[in-house]
């Protein structure tokens, strides 16, 4: 009976060890895991501080294990009705900028990136055990980031007038006339920020900032030749006469009244937007001088607005031009392109008493409490013109607003001075050539503060289709003011 008793003890301590070894087992294979609940990224703000992502909130249910779900109150870094989308740019699937600021800034704004999260302990076959924790903050929507030039309610008023306007190929651009700094910045069509992927094929090429694209310019050109001109002796007040077309070399150039405007000063010949005048007034000046000239306006060259962002360059003639290449170009036409910043900084000069301000579109980088730890430092000003040949100018484009091509766009709580075109491209579609639309203008007239580039692609007329848009624009800035 004593040896029985000892094997059931031994059967016992063998169960005992057995049953441990499975408790132990057990719980070795429970485990502390975590769920990401959300993400975000650093804040992009507008010149005021005002956020321009993250700004989007909704209560979402999160599905975290074994049909345990939690809510959480989290953020779309890209709203529905999002502002500046081509500027602001988009991610790729592993969260990293690969346009616009997103692109430029980061590394910053990965930086103060952050996430919500849950833990909870989870048996081996991946049961919860227990409760969820709760919502765990890792520098969730810290505030660090980049500060635009950006002014959030004159790109809302853009954007706005833009799309009122049936402008839905095209641009605009509101830039500060002083500082250079860009307050609106607006490119059509728009695009999903959220949805990148359904615009990889589409023809009208969406994802282009048309902005920062160089294109035709035409007419609105015709300012800053008046101005070179002036610089070289020009008079604005000699007449000529407009017969309907003038010939240069071989060459016969019509002017668009095929009749002629008859005699006419530089202030009437750029109100009504006479070729042959402009032609004639570069008869004597050289090329090389006028391509030396539009140069110091700023164009022809790449602008960097942020780190790495660009404008196209634009295009000049070369300088050894030929008498007709040169009456191209003395009413915008030929090999000349610019994109709408281009245009923007150059009227700016006539603006800003002859002064050249490089434009610039981030005012500064800030940290999670919104203190700046690097201000980018605006570009020197550089004298261009005299101060009276931007007064004269100046004269030129307030009579053409207010007398000429430009009426349409005059506001009716302001007053404003600026110039039409209608660009002739090249391109034929069914045998219609294709023209794009500008305007380009300033207000208040006698001391402007704001510039407004307006451009639509494919369109009937500067004076209809965007000297409106920059009355709009213009009367919802001064009454916002």
């Amino acid at each position: 009976s004593s040896v029985f008793i000892f094997l059931i003890g031994l059967l016992i301590a063998g169960l005992f060890n057995i049953c441990s070894g499975y408790s132990v087992s057990v719980y070795k294979s429970n485990s502390s895991k975590k769920r990401i609940l959300c993400k975000s990224r650093g804040f992009i703000y507008d010149r005021h501080f005002n956020p321009l992502v993250n700004n989007e909130f909704y209560n979402k249910e999160y599905l975290v294990a074994d049909k345990k779900s939690i809510r959480e109150i989290t953020v779309n870094r890209y709203g529905k009705n999002q502002l500046c989308s081509h500027l602001i740019g988009y991610l790729n699937s592993e969260g990293n900028g690969i346009s616009g600021i997103e692109k430029s800034y980061n590394e910053i704004l990965s930086y103060y990136s952050g996430e919500v999260s849950v833990s909870y302990s989870s048996s081996g076959v991946g049961r919860i055990i227990g409760e969820l924790g709760k919502p765990e903050y890792d520098n969730y929507l810290s505030r660090g980031g980049a500060v635009l030039t950006i002014d959030r309610d004159i790109q809302y008023i853009t954007e706005r007038c833009v799309d009122e306007g049936n402008i839905d190929k095209g641009a605009a651009v509101v830039m500060n006339i002083e500082s250079g700094g860009i307050l609106a910045m607006c490119s059509r069509p728009d695009i999903d920020l959220n949805n990148i992927g359904r615009y990889l094929d589409d023809e009208n090429s969406p994802l282009i900032n048309r902005a920062l694209t160089e294109y035709s310019v035409g007419s609105v050109f015709k300012p800053i030749i008046a101005a070179i001109c002036l610089e070289n002796g020009a008079n604005p007040d000699l007449t000529y006469n407009c017969k309907g077309n003038i010939k240069i070399g071989d060459t016969v150039f019509p002017c668009h009244k095929e009749d002629g405007h008859g005699s006419e000063n530089m202030y009437e010949a750029t109100a009504d937007s006479c070729n042959t005048y402009y032609i004639n007034l570069t008869k004597n000046i050289s090329g090389d001088t006028l391509i030396n000239g539009a140069e110091r306006f700023g164009l022809c060259k790449r602008i960097e607005l942020a780190d790495n962002l660009f404008t196209d360059s634009g295009r000049l003639p070369d300088e050894n031009i030929s008498s007709g290449e040169k009456a191209n170009l003395s009413f915008g036409q030929g090999v000349l392109t610019a994109t709408p910043v281009h245009l923007a900084a150059a009227y700016a000069v006539i603006g800003n008493n002859g002064i050249y301000k490089e434009p610039i579109i981030i005012k500064s980088l800030v940290d999670e409490n919104r203190i700046e730890f690097k201000a980018v430092m605006p570009s020197a000003s550089r004298r261009v013109i005299s101060e009276k040949t931007a007064k004269t100018v100046l004269k030129a484009l307030r009579e053409t607003v207010k007398n000429g091509s430009g009426k349409n766009a005059e506001p009716k709580n302001t007053d404003a001075v600026g110039k039409t075109a209608t660009a002739q491209t090249g391109w034929f579609v069914n045998g219609k050539e294709i023209t794009h639309s500008w305007f380009v203008g300033m207000f208040p007239a006698d001391k402007p503060k704001y510039v407004v580039v307006i451009l639509k692609e494919d369109g009937e007329s500067g004076s209809l289709d965007c000297a409106p848009v920059f009355k709009n624009i213009a009367q919802l800035i001064t009454s916002f003011e």
